[in-house]
């Protein structure tokens, strides 16, 4: 195990049949309950695979853009900027076989974030014909997964018709990428939140994104090389 490595005060917080808050690398993560899924509610910042050995912390640009193994980096390489948003990952930490989240615990699938959408979606707007079944439409999840601050200037937040509601306390928050180049963008005002899934599809990964400008929550495809946000989570029975 490396130096920081786990200890007796690691707690995965896992119950098949509730949801706990963990703690994991010495860090005491917020959780919320959505239909029969628990997820974090902030995005992962552990610095270690499950079994103890460190993810290696990449500064280096070209480093980045030629790593072929796991690799995890703070927004700006600013360790305030990491304490606010969490870390990035890219998708060889996201894949590897050791796991960053704790024991009980999962990077979502994709299928995971497809029954999140199915149950915030019919919650939302039960009864509702939307494209024809009865649920929201998949484009306006986003909104209600969005928190209220961080996407728009504070003069902007203060007119409603600007604020999300983020109705089921997933408090997703611009935290930004680490491009495929090493470079970062989209972090805070004017920005987006990137999630991985743990899903892969011919070499690339699928990827959940919400932007600044609109209600959706998006789907795409995104090479390894590339710095998300993680969540975690588990099923509750």
């Amino acid at each position: 195990l490396s130096l920081f490595g786990c200890n007796e005060e690691d707690r995965t917080g896992y119950n098949e049949n509730s949801c706990i808050s963990p703690t994991w690398n010495n860090y005491k993560y917020d959780v919320v309950q959505i239909g029969k899924q628990c997820w974090f509610s902030e995005n992962l910042r552990t610095e270690l695979y499950r079994n103890g050995e460190e993810i290696n912390y990449v500064v280096d640009d070209t480093e980045w853009k030629l790593s072929r193994s796991g690799a995890r980096c703070f927004y700006n390489n600013d360790i305030n900027m990491g304490n606010f948003y969490g870390q990035l990952y890219n998708g060889y930490a996201v894949t590897d076989k050791r796991k960053i989240c704790p024991t009980g615990w999962n990077v979502p699938t994709d299928d995971d974030w497809e029954n999140l959408v199915e149950f915030i979606s019919e919650e939302v707007a039960y009864g509702i014909p939307v494209e024809g079944w009865d649920g929201m439409a998949y484009w306006e999840v986003g909104e209600f997964l969005k928190d209220s601050c961080c996407w728009w200037p504070e003069h902007i937040l203060n007119n409603s018709n600007f604020k999300s509601t983020n109705n089921f306390g997933f408090d997703a928050i611009p935290s930004g990428e680490r491009s495929f180049g090493g470079y970062f963008l989209d972090a805070g005002e004017y920005g987006s939140s990137k999630w991985w899934t743990s899903t892969d599809k011919a070499g690339e990964i699928p990827y959940r994104f919400v932007t600044f400008k609109d209600s959706a929550l998006y789907d795409a495809y995104a090479m390894r090389t590339r710095g998300f946000a993680v969540r975690c989570m588990h099923d509750v029975k």
